[in-house]
């Protein structure tokens, strides 16, 4: 199938690691499984890959072994955000494509056949599809169509899912219909533990695995006899001013790893695309840890010319060089008793790798033109978005300071493969964008959102972030239409404006207003393609820095450090 990108996300101990999952047989279990975990000697299951689906087979039944929460007795077809549990480690499964059975049945693959179908008929007709996951409760099966027969209509196709849930997709149904189908369940089942999730398509997900994660997202938001809406069913944390949404289950779980090595002094290694929330990651790992009340000192190593950053870093003795007329106290030396956040970290000079791994090894550090080391005591958190271990093997990054490094290694998933997150943010950046200038608060349209769901985003959470800021200042109407956000999505990033053909009935506006438009467009673009650094984005424009700083602030654009 084009297209197909699946892997495993695998949490142990202190690590998170990705698996990528082509077409074969993998087993998981002891020594010489493709998949090995410590601490277990024998086979517990077998993924088995498909071109069209993966499909989760239990060797024997075993407590250990637990899908969802839930002890795995029977094959499963996996979904994304399903997570697979096996003594102390988490795996979970991620999928950027749909899954397509070959037949269609009123259990769970014929269901997955069917949504399939009518995501594809939602998609040609740009309208929305709910669907519904209700849990409930202990009941004759063969008495549910009969109980629900006079509740939904005919074109709605019902199934029996994994865990005894109710699952429920409504085709061409209006957007206030499905919550009324959803209070039907609950009115029809009278146990004390009925649940139900509704999700909706486009916002909540355009693939069967995105809108079945959120539609159990809700599920499991909802309490007893009542129902969950997806676009609702997600977590809202502060750190240092930034505001974090967790929706998607295998952010919830490098969250999660993040709060549990904070507890230790570990050095920590944070991998991921450019734009995934690193340095927004390194501040969770400092607020979480014992030294949340010292400093937390960030150092970009890409952002300083070679010849400034072992002076910045490591600090300088006065007259160590030419206009070094005062000592100068390193970013290290900031940091001492709290956090040193090295982001970009592959870009050291070999030189300032040498140095570095001495401050680690020795907890000493010696300033540029200085020969008494100074003792310091940090905990170093770094994060890059190049293959360290190719570097490594190319020999552009030191063996030994990757290892340094790496007591405990997180990897953060694009944007793109958190679909749930993806509807979420882009709301709520909006809205923040909206209320920002004092400008009355958008929606996006379903067609926008289709769009914004086919977009690879690869500057992830920081381009949507400026995209939407754009939109808040650009778009005319209430409403986010195509139009306003598809000339900016050109190959990930807000680039040139789209091309006007002029007519005899162009409606001229002020000269001002059209420049003010244009600079904020550049602007964001020049942004999008520095990751944020304003001093490369100035020189992208040509434009003098503190010119460019100060159009930042009159048009509301921030610098945000994802």
């Amino acid at each position: 199938m084009a297209g197909v990108r699946r892997y495993l996300l695998i949490l142990r101990g202190d690590t998170s690691t990705r698996i990528e999952l082509g077409a074969g047989e993998f087993r998981v279990g002891g020594a010489g499984a493709e998949i090995e975990l410590d601490g277990l000697k024998t086979t517990l299951a077998l993924l088995r890959a498909t071109r069209r689906q993966v499909t989760l087979v239990p060797f024997s039944a075993d407590s250990r072994l637990l899908l969802n929460g839930c002890q795995l007795e029977q094959p499963r077809v996996l979904t994304s955000g399903d997570t697979l549990t096996i003594a102390h480690t988490t795996i979970v499964y991620q999928s950027s494509t749909p899954v397509t059975p070959s037949h269609q049945l009123r259990d769970e693959a014929g269901f997955l056949a069917c949504l399939n179908t009518e995501l594809e008929r939602a998609r040609r007709g740009m309208r929305s599809l709910p669907i519904l996951i209700a849990e409930i409760g202990q009941v004759e099966w063969s008495q549910v169509p009969e109980a629900l027969r006079d509740r939904f209509r005919v074109s709605d196709t019902l199934a029996r899912g994994h865990g005894e849930r109710l699952m429920v997709v409504m085709p061409e149904a209006d957007t206030d219909i499905a919550p009324v189908a959803g209070q039907r369940i609950l009115d029809t089942f009278v146990d004390a533990n009925v649940r139900v999730g509704l999700a909706i398509c486009p916002g909540d997900g355009v693939t069967a695995d995105a809108l079945l994660s959120s539609a159990r997202a809700a599920l499991e938001h909802a309490a007893p006899r009542e129902m969950g809406i997806a676009s609702e069913a997600y977590e809202v944390s502060s750190v240092a001013g930034h505001e974090i949404v967790v929706a998607d289950p295998a952010m919830a779980r490098v969250y999660e790893l993040m709060r549990r090595v904070a507890r230790s002094d570990l050095s920590v290694l944070i991998t991921g695309e450019t734009g995934t929330g690193k340095e927004v990651a390194a501040q969770v790992i400092h607020d979480s840890s014992p030294r949340s009340s010292q400093a937390f000192v960030a150092f970009n190593c890409a952002a300083i010319p070679d010849e400034l950053l072992e002076s910045e870093l490591f600090g300088h003795a006065r007259g160590a060089f030419t206009g070094a007329v005062t000592a100068k106290v390193g970013r290290i030396e900031m940091a001492d008793r709290g956090t040193l956040f090295l982001d970009e970290v592959a870009e050291l000079s070999p030189a300032a790798q040498a140095k570095l791994l001495r401050v680690l090894e020795t907890h000493t550090v010696v300033r540029v033109g200085d020969i008494r080391p100074r003792a310091v005591d940090i905990r170093v958190v770094a994060a890059t978005n190049h293959d360290v271990e190719r570097a490594v093997a190319e020999g552009k990054f030191r063996k030994d300071l990757y290892f340094r490094l790496g007591g405990a290694t997180l990897w953060l998933p694009p944007l793109r493969d958190r679909p749930r997150e993806l509807s979420i943010l882009a709301r709520r950046y909006l809205a923040a964008a909206c209320a920002k200038i004092g400008r009355e608060p958008m929606s996006i349209s379903v067609a926008a959102m289709y769009l914004l769901a086919d977009h690879p985003w690869p500057g992830n959470i920081r381009e949507l972030r400026n995209l939407m800021t754009f939109v808040a200042s650009t778009a005319t109407s209430s409403q986010v239409t195509p139009g306003d956000i598809r000339p900016r999505l050109s190959q990930g990033q807000l680039l040139s404006p789209p091309q006007k053909t002029v007519q005899a009935t162009t409606t001229f506006r002020p000269l001002g207003e059209e420049v003010r438009e244009l600079e904020i467009e550049r602007i964001c673009a020049a942004m999008a393609h520095t990751g944020g650094n304003q001093t490369r984005a100035a020189k992208l424009l040509s434009v003098p820095l503190r010119t460019f700083v100060n159009k930042l602030k009159r048009y509301g654009i921030v610098r945000d450090r994802h």
